[in-house]
């Protein structure tokens, strides 16, 4: 006997999803969602020209020290990594040929990459120059 209420995916009654109520908390999701939007435009509309140099003084600082500081946390981590990797000379060694070897296998990913990319501006731009002067063929004939 089915009393209205929504069957889910599992096929099993769920007494608190209704229909109903699953329209209204989407519409509430949606009026919560457009009054968020409407307050961030009215809070970027009141700005002023003063507050905008800030904002760019505030990133033209923020930016440097936060790489500078993703930096220092990378070398500290690739020091702590080395000094465990090199207590041995054996043991150095064989981390600097397999740290060798996938660099030069993205050198290689690197190259073809840019070859291809290389390759594909030169096909457009042939194609370009083509188009160009049949166009301008077509144009000196008539």
């Amino acid at each position: 006997m089915f009393d209205g209420r929504f069957v889910g995916r599992t096929g099993l009654l769920n007494p608190r999803s209704t229909p109903e109520r699953d329209t209204r908390s989407a519409a509430a999701r949606k009026r919560s969602a457009a009054a968020k939007k409407a307050a961030a435009t009215r809070a970027e509309a009141q700005k002023t020209p003063v507050d905008y140099a800030t904002e760019y003084a505030e990133k033209a600082v923020l930016i440097p020290l936060g790489a500078g500081l993703v930096a220092r946390d990378r070398v500290v981590e690739t020091v702590g990594d080395l000094s465990e990797l090199y207590t041995s000379r054996e043991k150095a060694e064989k981390e600097l040929k397999a740290r060798q070897r996938r660099l030069e296998t993205e050198l290689r990913r690197f190259e073809r990459r840019g070859r291809t990319a290389r390759n594909r501006f030169e096909r457009e731009v042939r194609k370009n120059r083509t188009k160009v002067e049949r166009t301008l063929r077509t144009r000196r004939t008539r």
